[in-house]
């Protein structure tokens, strides 16, 4: 029986049941895609997200919004993992399906 607790839990970590993801802003209507405070519409805008920039999925949702790490442009290799330029909450729905 412990055979069977220790695979389950091997498996659990190999699947990345906490893992983040990687995924790009899509193209919108009207140029950008909000970065704001708090999930919802009426959140604090805190950045203007473009097309094909990177935000980090860190897997806590509020409905369909996805709190998210974001990296201006291309910078993400320069800063790191651990600077983004932001962190806040998008709509999953303008984000790529990244998982």
């Amino acid at each position: 029986m412990k055979r069977f607790g220790f695979a389950a839990f091997l498996i659990l970590i190999a699947s990345g049941a906490n893992a983040t993801e990687f995924c790009l802003v899509k193209k919108t209507g009207d140029g950008f895609a909000a970065l704001r405070a708090t999930p919802g519409a009426q959140g604090k805008m805190m950045a203007r997200m473009q097309e094909g920039e990177e935000v980090r999925v860190t897997g806590k949702k509020s409905g369909r919004w996805q709190y998210v790490s974001w990296w201006k442009g291309d910078t993400r290799i320069a800063r790191g993992v651990e600077n983004p330029d932001a962190r806040g909450w998008v709509h999953g729905s303008l984000i790529e399906d990244c998982g």
